[in-house]
């Protein structure tokens, strides 16, 4: 008989992907470094240059038939429409605890695992690029 379930890791946007604005960072820098706002011109350009990129947050859950996560309702069929998948994964990881990078959610995963002690797909990753 199949199990058809594994430990599913669901990686999404974190809600606050925007850099940091200039002041914050004026500010926060000034106060940690205690030093004149022209002196971090250049620390605060470094940092916005590099702020840039995606932040992401990461859920764990065992589940079952995991593949709905990609089902579409109101067309009938799966889909890979990243606005459709969102909705369904909102359901499916409800409640699930939210960890801030992979490697501790990794932990968490083979956690469960041991837990859950046979699982028929292992641990696996669903990357949806939405904010959960």
């Amino acid at each position: 008989m199949s199990a058809d379930n594994g430990v599913y890791i669901l990686k999404t946007l974190k809600a606050s992907n925007a850099p940091p604005s200039v002041e914050n960072l004026r500010e926060g820098i000034t106060a940690l470094l205690d030093v004149s706002v022209s002196d971090i011109k250049g620390a605060i350009n470094a940092l916005l240059e590099t702020s840039g990129e995606k932040r992401y947050e990461y859920r764990v859950k065992h589940l079952q038939a995991v593949d709905n996560v990609y089902w579409d309702e109101n067309r009938g069929t799966c889909s890979a429409d990243d606005d459709q998948c969102i909705i369904n994964a909102r359901e499916m990881w409800r409640g699930a605890e939210v960890f801030l990078d992979a490697h501790s959610a990794d932990i968490e995963a083979h956690r469960v695992h041991d837990e859950v002690e046979y699982t028929e797909y292992g641990i696996g990753m669903i990357s949806i690029d939405r904010v959960f």
